[in-house]
């Protein structure tokens, strides 16, 4: 005579669970578990790193292409341009730096500063931070627009970006048609972390001995 499986008559081998007790985790498996737990974690503070550096650089490449365009245009067209700074990096939580160009034809009764059409805009918030402007060794407060005339000299131009511990500079110095950029060390003090250009003609030390 057959028996149902889950009958009453049913007969188990085996060790019989006891009702109420709970399996507990064996050592190895807790050691899995926690090396488990450590690789998940590595990994994810690899991705966050990788894809703050990655939005690091296309800010910087996209800062690298307005001043790049800036030194272009203004070498070899006629149109005047700007550089602009839309905000204050002391206290806004988004900055922008783009071109902008005098339209001389403008419907309005004198010439008007529009957005430049041919450049994008680059875009900085409080992760990647805009920190410092400086124009011929000068600090400058945002907002502001420095207009260069077609065919006079350019200043040199100096934008500090700040995104953790780290930060670069991007320079674009007097007839130069690329910037180049220039890496902050992560333990140098905020006035002496790099070296700025200094005219002496224009500090009045031109005939002064040099101190070696």
């Amino acid at each position: 005579m057959s028996h149902d499986l889950f009958s009453p008559r049913s007969v188990w081998f085996g060790p019989q669970p006891v009702p109420g007790a709970r399996r507990a985790f064996t050592m190895v498996e807790a050691i899995i578990v926690i090396v488990l737990v450590g690789i998940l974690a590595s990994v994810s503070a690899v991705r966050f790193t990788d894809s703050l550096d990655r939005r690091v650089e296309v800010s910087l490449r996209h800062l690298e292409a307005v001043l790049g365009s800036l030194a272009h245009r203004q070498t070899v067209s006629q149109s005047q341009l700007a550089l602009v700074v839309d905000g204050d990096p002391r206290t806004d939580e988004r900055v922008c730096i783009r071109l902008e160009v005098l339209n001389q034809w403008s419907e309005e009764d004198e010439p008007v500063w529009e957005p430049d059409v041919m450049s994008r805009p680059a875009w900085f918030d409080q992760e990647i931070k805009l920190t410092h402007v400086y124009v011929d060794s000068y600090e400058v407060e945002g907002p502001f627009r420095m207009a260069i005339p077609h065919g006079e000299p350019r200043p040199t131009i100096s934008i500090e970006i700040a995104y953790g511990e780290r930060g670069q500079i991007v320079e674009l110095v007097p007839h130069d048609l690329k910037p180049h950029r220039l890496i902050l060390s992560s333990d140098a003090q905020p006035d002496s972390a790099w070296l700025l250009p200094v005219d002496l003609d224009d500090e009045g030390m031109a005939e002064e001995a040099w101190d070696w």
